[in-house]
């Protein structure tokens, strides 16, 4: 049933999925059963271990559900454990140049496209059981790679990023932005949100991919007609759980202690 990345952004249409930073198979599984198409394994802002992504990406080969594993920076180590992990596809943040950009492909992609290190005995080939000679091909074509531009230099060089062979998806970290720009917590001021459409509009020029994140459904409306949007990401366990746990405590005790 394994579903991955590249299969979903060559299908018409929206795909949507949300981050996953603890670590909890039947959260997967919920996130498939709910309608939700990819997960975000996120080991940057989460403590997930190499070992729980890999547990969690079998959850999500079970269930369909396609899985991209963001790691905390361009490391040759970080790339080769989750891609021979299973993952069908790798997030970074903090990219600000080109430069960047084509080392994540050097590490992610095997010759020709890049110098990834070669074993077909790994899970994302099945221990081996698949084709030993095809595999390398196959993972080239199927792995999707997706960038974060978080900074003030990065958006100055978003063109140059996006045109760099091998990177798919780009995504303006709107959070991080905010706060380089001297905003924090303002990720709908016009400067963010002119930057997301700034990247919509390369994405659809150069045949690339991008997406957002929102946290009421009804904000889908902003992104309609929006060149080169793809993917929407849903809020986070977290902040569905807090605020409605944080709700329902402060209802519940207003209710059964007043006079």
């Amino acid at each position: 049933m394994r579903t991955t990345f590249r299969q979903l952004l060559d299908r018409e249409g929206p795909i949507f999925g949300a981050f996953l930073q603890v670590y909890c198979p039947e959260v997967v599984e919920m996130m498939a059963f709910s309608g939700l198409q990819y997960v975000i394994l996120d080991q940057e802002h989460g403590q997930l271990t190499d070992e729980q992504v890999g547990n969690l990406i079998r959850a999500a080969d079970t269930v369909g559900l396609a899985t991209q594993v963001r790691i905390p920076e361009i490391r040759e180590d970080l790339v080769k454990h989750a891609l021979d992990m299973g993952a069908g596809s790798l997030k970074v943040p903090g990219v600000n140049t080109p430069e960047q950009a084509r080392e994540l492909v050097r590490l992610a992609k095997y010759a020709p496209l890049g110098e990834r290190g070669a074993c077909p005995y790994v899970r994302a080939n099945r221990w081996g059981t698949e084709d030993l000679s095809a595999y390398y091909a196959r993972a080239n074509e199927e792995t999707t790679l997706a960038v974060i531009v978080e900074s003030p230099e990065g958006i100055a060089n978003i063109e140059d990023i996006i045109r760099v062979e091998g990177i798919d998806v780009i995504g303006v970290g709107k959070v991080d932005l905010a706060v380089a720009l001297g905003i924090p917590g303002q990720t709908e001021d016009p400067r963010v949100m002119e930057a997301l459409e700034k990247l919509s509009a390369l994405c659809a020029k150069y045949g690339k991919y991008c997406g957002s994140s929102f946290r009421d459904p009804a904000d889908a409306e902003r992104f309609r007609g929006m060149p080169g949007m793809k993917y929407f990401n849903a809020p986070s366990l977290q902040r569905v759980l807090c605020p409605f746990y944080k709700n329902w405590t402060s209802v519940a005790r207003s209710r059964l202690t007043a006079e």
